[in-house]
């Protein structure tokens, strides 16, 4: 189990369309986990709740969090939607118990996913939930330790934390425990982009993940193509790795529609303005 914490932090904007992302119905499956919100709710009255409950956080704060607990797609047949939800639920209860959250699970990619949208602050609070990295680590192994109780037949999605921190001290550093010694540098390497990109939000945020792994991206004609296999001795195009980058690129698309929108409603705001100004003068 990888778990990924995300900030949000440019705005108001970042509040619907992050709920709008992770309830696509392209990506997402089964049904909706509701935190601190009634199921009876829709995905716009979901929002209004979220945004009502906001403090504004000083500049630079965090509008909304945003979770991705992901795992081995060698696990599929125990991954349930019982099972992934249960993970979710377990880390909203030790980390964000007083907060609201929406929580969908995603199927799109190979390995399954659970997004969660976690509110700033706690619900009917200004009160901001605030974890350090340390605090965060030790919730994370925590909850892995409930899964290796709870869940034993997933195996391929634990982790070996005494091996994750040998490796990283050799410069490389592999998802899962167990990743047989025997796969090839193309099926090392598919594990490895395949849950960056499941964690991702955007192309940018995608290649910050590789570089993070010691993983290099590289481009050719101006767009993102392809990784390079460890010591850059190889290439592999994510197209060889089964990986389409449309989902991050619809979504950078659409948050870039987003903001250019913000921005003309504003200047009408500022020419309407201007306009009562000279009518009164």
């Amino acid at each position: 189990m990888i778990l990924d914490s995300l900030s949000r932090k440019k705005g108001l904007e970042d509040i619907p369309a992050l709920l709008r992302y992770i309830d696509n119905p392209d990506k997402a499956t089964g049904d909706a986990f509701f935190w601190g919100l009634s199921s009876e709710l829709d995905l716009g009255e979901i929002e209004k709740r979220f945004l009502e409950n906001l403090t504004p956080p000083r500049k630079g704060g965090v509008y909304i969090r945003h979770f991705v607990m992901s795992f081995s797609g060698k696990d599929g047949a125990h991954l349930t939607d019982t099972v992934l939800l249960d993970m979710a639920r377990q880390w909203l209860v030790r980390g964000y118990p007083r907060c609201l959250a929406y929580v969908r699970i995603h199927r799109d990619t190979n390995n399954p996913h659970v997004h969660m949208a976690v509110s700033a602050n706690e619900r009917r609070s200004e009160k901001r939930p605030r974890m350090s990295r340390k605090q965060f680590a030790d919730l994370k192994q925590e909850l892995e330790s409930y899964q290796r109780s709870q869940y034993p037949e997933l195996k391929h999605s634990t982790n070996d934390h005494g091996k994750k921190k040998r490796l990283r001290e050799q410069g490389r550093e592999e998802i899962f425990s167990e990743i047989p010694e025997t796969q090839t540098t193309k099926q090392r390497l598919s594990e490895k982009v395949h849950a960056r990109f499941d964690a991702s939000v955007g192309l940018q945020d995608f290649c910050d993940r590789l570089r993070e792994a010691g993983l290099e991206p590289y481009e050719r004609g101006g767009k993102l193509t392809g990784i390079w296999a460890e010591k850059k001795t190889q290439k592999f195009r994510f197209r060889t790795l089964k990986l389409d980058l449309t989902p991050l690129i619809e979504l950078e698309a659409f948050l870039a529609d987003l903001e250019e929108r913000k921005i003309q409603e504003r200047e009408a705001e500022y020419t309407l303005d201007d306009q009562w100004e000279r009518a009164a003068g």
